[in-house]
């Protein structure tokens, strides 16, 4: 019977995950996941056990949460399970965390079935326990929410309303990354360029964004037919993390409406588009 009504709860969690493409900003403070970052000595003699730590902030009560994960890496670092011991949601009888070490991802979600709904509040919502094998290089593993199917990162309100939560991504690093000055940890092994923050956001939001290599740099504001609002970054630049602040004008001053937007980084080989939401 136990196995019949879980079945029927992760039923429910997929049709809401469907349902999260008709989601909608939280109108009220933004709620949050939050990824941690985190540090483990290197692997190349032993292996190494490390935990992520994933955390949420709500400012109301939520009856279900799916949050897909994914993770770059460029050796076999696996993920060997999640835990919800000693989280915010370990009294949810519901709870999944759906591993894939190949292509490096995993989908958690929790749903509140016979249980009291999720309260407000801040704090962890589950672990993540990788494996790092000896022989693995130093390296940065980046754990991303917005790579892995963004439709899918939702937190469902009691009244069956979804939102989209704030997405702040972490580094798992592993010794110290080969190429990186111990002097200066914060060059980047790839580019990357992250979710905006806040999102959405009035007036103001931020991008954060990293180069591997000195060269040209290119970060672009469009609108939704795919036309060039804004010149947020252009210049050359040398190896390291930044951030660039948009204040949602056009390139003649002007305040740009509410709606969606395309932000576009490139520079040498590298191409990347991520969405956001003005809403004024």
């Amino acid at each position: 019977m136990k196995c019949k009504l879980l079945m029927v709860a992760f039923l429910l969690l997929g049709a809401l995950t469907v349902a999260r493409v008709q989601a909608e900003p939280d109108p009220g403070i933004a709620d949050t996941l939050r990824i941690v970052s985190d540090a483990v000595s290197s692997a190349q003699s032993a292996e190494v056990k490390a935990v992520v730590n994933v955390t949420f902030y709500n400012d109301e009560l939520l009856g279900a949460m799916t949050v897909p994960l994914k993770w770059t890496s460029t050796s076999s670092v696996l993920l060997d399970s999640v835990s919800f011991l000693g989280t915010r949601v370990s009294y949810l009888n519901v709870k999944l965390g759906e591993i894939d070490n190949v292509a490096q991802t995993v989908n958690v979600g929790v749903v509140v079935f016979v249980e009291a709904y999720i309260p407000t509040g801040d704090g962890l919502f589950c672990k993540l326990y990788f494996t790092i094998p000896s022989g693995t290089v130093d390296q940065r593993i980046y754990l991303d929410t917005t790579t892995i199917d963004p439709a899918n990162l939702l937190f469902t309100l009691t009244t069956s309303f979804n939102i989209l939560p704030q997405a702040i991504n972490g580094i798992l690093t592993v010794g110290t990354p080969a190429g990186v000055d111990d002097n200066n940890p914060a060059v980047p092994l790839s580019y990357s360029l992250g979710q905006n923050y806040p999102n959405p956001f009035n007036p103001t939001t931020t991008v954060a964004y990293s180069i591997e290599r000195k060269g040209q740099v290119n970060v672009s504001i469009y609108n939704i037919l795919g036309q060039k609002v804004y010149n947020l970054v252009d210049r050359e630049m040398e190896p390291g993390n930044y951030q660039a602040t948009w204040e949602g004008i056009d390139t003649f001053g002007s305040e740009v409406a509410s709606g969606i937007y395309f932000y576009k980084m490139t520079s040498n080989n590298y191409v990347e588009t991520r969405k956001m939401l003005l809403m004024r």
